[in-house]
């Protein structure tokens, strides 16, 4: 199946595109969705996760435009779009 991973803000400057296309087996969790965003751009470990791997908690994780925290145990269909962001802030 193909899943759509889409890089936002903050995330796409690490990656350099806008989004990817990536096949994955069916079903497929939303956690291997994630580390394969992960394995694909090394860089991106230290923007998404703390020191001790876990998730960062200003993490966004979308699933066709629904909020879903990075560690919910979900499956990942075929032409979903599961978009990464950071929040930005500024003055």
């Amino acid at each position: 199946m193909t899943v759509t991973i889409e890089y936002t803000t903050l995330v796409r400057r690490v990656t350099g595109i806008a989004r990817e296309q990536v096949e994955f087996p069916e079903p497929a969790p939303l956690s291997a969705v994630l580390d394969q965003a992960l394995c694909r751009h090394a860089d991106l470990a230290g923007l998404l996760q703390t020191a001790n791997g876990d998730w960062q908690p200003t993490l966004m994780v979308f699933v066709n435009d629904q909020q879903v925290r990075p560690d919910e145990v979900s499956s990942i269909s075929s032409g979903d779009i599961v978009t990464l962001m950071l929040p930005v802030s500024g003055g």
